[in-house]
């Protein structure tokens, strides 16, 4: 990649600049969302899968006499 200090006037290498770090924050915040997600889906997989093994509920029959 070429130094922008020979390709753009110095305006336009200010804005460049301001472009790439404004880039840089929105995906280090696409990075939180995500892994936020992941944890959020495995953990309801989590409770999902704990909801399923549980044992089934034990039946009691009784006469009336």
């Amino acid at each position: 990649m070429a130094p922008l200090t020979e390709t753009f006037p110095s305006s336009r290498r200010d804005d460049i600049a301001a472009l790439a770090d404004r880039l840089r924050a929105v995906e280090r915040s696409q990075g939180r969302w995500r892994r936020a997600t992941i944890a959020l889906a495995v953990t309801a997989l989590g409770a999902v899968l704990v909801g399923m093994s549980a044992p089934p509920a034990k039946r009691v029959d009784a006469e009336v006499i």
